[in-house]
């Protein structure tokens, strides 16, 4: 091989290397997971143009393994519970897991589909038995008892006893003192709940987002402002529908419409599609599921040793008991009819 051959074959190497490392950079590239790294934003705002439907999946894997494994740790520690290495560890676990968590939900609320629902199905049940592996976790929950029936004699400031004392009641609220079969039923419960909640959100999201009313005629937009015109028109154009004006039951949509609107029978077909959503005997009706929710919250409060739903809940509110809550709703209810 003569001096000529052997420059263009270093050169064609060197190329070779140079185009093999902007492949890998342009991979590394296209790999970077928003969710998965620091926000360099304003405030540490959500860099909402930066997350793709497929930064989900391997943010809410890692986020749950790192979950695991600090509850893990805080369980398993052999050294004395303190409010360091149990209460304040359990505050600041997670945040890879709820930081995704509450990324989602404005995704899955906001403009949801197909691929959202469907990884909401994977992640929504397993959330639900994480948060009974932690509030059910015999060990954790000794860490946690030791330093609240010992509070009066730790060194602890007014919030960190706040804290102490909600995070003890969290875990009794949760099933912690319960009998190890009660556990499991409570646990069976929570997790056939979530399925359901799911649904029935699913059911409401499709609800909400189908068209209810489409105007062809100009003269049936009476009253309305331009901007309501032409958001009903965006509409319409974006489900195929030209020279109409339609209405969904999102809030900006009907909102307007029930407002400003000079039609009262169109205004009529609108409010109703509201207040049923759910209702209407299709295939996104949510009656049998509402009534299942209901059963199983019975269930749920039982095992927790409730009545009823009710009072298993407004434990932890400010008006503890349903009582309490009818007598504050009777006294509005008068005044808000005169």
């Amino acid at each position: 091989m003569n001096h000529l051959e052997k420059g263009v074959e270093m050169r064609l190497g060197k190329l070779i290397a140079f185009t093999a490392l902007v492949l890998l950079f342009s991979n590394c590239q296209k790999e970077i997971n928003p969710l998965l790294t620091e926000w360099d934003t304003n405030f540490g705002s959500v860099p909402f143009e930066a997350i793709e439907l497929q930064h989900f999946m391997p943010a809410f894997e890692e986020g749950i393994q790192h979950y695991e494994a600090e509850i893990k740790k805080i369980a398993e520690n052999s050294e004395k519970a303190t409010f360091e290495n149990t209460i304040k560890a359990l505050e600041t676990s997670g945040e890879l897991l709820w930081r995704t968590n509450r990324v989602f939900g404005v995704f899955n609320g906001a403009n949801t589909n197909e691929t959202l629902q469907n990884i909401s199905k994977e992640i929504s049940p397993r959330i639900s038995r994480l948060n009974s592996d932690l509030y059910l976790n015999e060990a954790l929950f000794q860490r946690v008892k030791t330093l609240y029936d010992s509070r009066e004699s730790l060194i602890l400031n007014e919030e960190e006893l706040f804290v102490l004392d909600l995070t003890y009641k969290d875990f009794v609220h949760n099933g912690a003192l319960l009998s190890s079969g009660n556990k499991e039923k409570l646990r069976q419960i929570k997790e056939e709940l979530s399925h359901l909640y799911i649904k029935f959100r699913q059911n409401q999201l499709a609800e909400t987002n189908k068209i209810i009313l489409v105007i062809e005629n100009e003269s049936d937009l009476a009253g309305l402002p331009a901007e309501v015109r032409e958001a009903a028109a965006e509409l319409a154009k974006s489900k195929g529908m030209d020279k109409s004006w339609a209405i969904n039951l999102q809030k900006p949509s009907f909102i307007p419409f029930l407002q400003y609107s000079e039609r009262r029978d169109l205004r009529e077909i609108v409010y109703k599609g509201y207040v049923n959503r759910g209702n209407n005997g299709d295939k996104y009706d949510c009656n049998e599921i509402i009534a299942k929710i209901a059963s199983l919250r019975v269930a749920l409060a039982q095992v927790m040793g409730y009545e009823n739903y009710a009072q298993y809940q407004l434990t932890r509110r400010m008006a503890k008991t349903p009582q309490a809550v009818d007598d504050f709703l009777h006294k509005l209810w008068k005044p808000s009819l005169e």
